[in-house]
């Protein structure tokens, strides 16, 4: 199979495979059900859409869509081959590529809603933002931005390739993301990932209570060389990236300085 599972909140495992099926598999490894397509192998991942239904291409150029009892809702057949996994909207739009050098976008319904010419191959899979910007990756070197009222991506189990609803996750080197979160008791600093990394990782830490906060990155030698955050903060989960790309490999100490919580980690970066 090249075709990278799906979970479902219920737990439900879907994959494709060269076999022309999606299977549905229970968390306990049992089998729940097979659908079998007439034509086409499965080469994209599938992905769930706000009403459990779970979507997929093949190679033989249709998109299914599944109920989550495992029976056709619908198919749409467009050019050529579907290497791109879907991405879902809020609304339910699905938005994928082919290798027909088109972006293509369906209705919740599996009607079209519409298409646009590429230079070349659509094989990535689509991202969402949280403005409704949709973005198409080209095989003609090209990056296509949409602007489209779908409302950002679905909130579903699995609205798109690889899960991670935030489209990467992470925030970046510069800045932080939070979650608020009430039963933080304890100020923490986890350990980053990946270790060992090349050329980023991602730093975590808590806080129960606003507090100046100051992640510091060392080399061995003591010597001090990113500053990744120096800034009061509010309560709740952050993370931070760490960029180090111009730095050589070796082992570094990540220090986070709050109040009077003091805290070091080590991490390998590995060239």
């Amino acid at each position: 199979t090249r075709s990278s599972p799906a979970i479902d909140t219920d737990g439900t495992i879907y994959i494709g495979n060269f076999g022309r099926k999606l299977y549905a598999i229970n968390p306990d490894g049992s089998l729940k059900w097979v659908y079998q397509t007439p034509l086409g192998e499965i080469n994209s991942s599938p992905t769930i859409g706000p009403d459990g239904s779970i979507y997929f291409g093949t190679l033989w150029d249709t998109l299914y869509a599944l109920n989550p009892d495992g029976s056709l809702k619908w198919e749409y057949q467009g050019l050529d081959a579907i290497f791109s996994s879907p991405a879902i909207g809020a609304d339910g739009t699905i938005y994928f590529g082919c290798t027909a050098d088109k972006a293509y976008v369906l209705n919740a319904d599996g009607s079209l809603k519409w298409a646009y010419q590429t230079g070349n191959w659509v094989m990535a899979s689509p991202a969402i933002a949280v403005d409704g910007t949709v973005y198409f990756g080209s095989n003609d070197n090209k990056l296509y931005a949409f602007e489209t009222d779908c409302g950002g991506l679905a909130n579903s189990a699995w609205p798109k390739f690889n899960q991670n609803n935030q489209n990467t996750g992470l925030a970046p080197s510069t800045s932080s993301v939070s979650t608020q979160d009430t039963k933080l008791t304890e100020f923490a600093l986890l350990q980053n990932y990946p270790n060992p990394f090349n050329p980023e990782t991602h730093i975590a830490f808590s806080i129960p209570e606003s507090a100046h906060v100051r992640i510091q990155v060392f080399n061995a030698s003591g010597q001090l060389v990113a500053s990744l955050i120096n800034a009061e903060m509010a309560a709740g989960k952050h993370a931070v990236t760490w960029q180090a790309a111009e730095n050589s490999s070796g082992l570094y100490f990540c220090t986070m300085q709050a109040g009077e919580f003091t805290q070091t980690l080590k991490m390998i970066l590995m060239k």
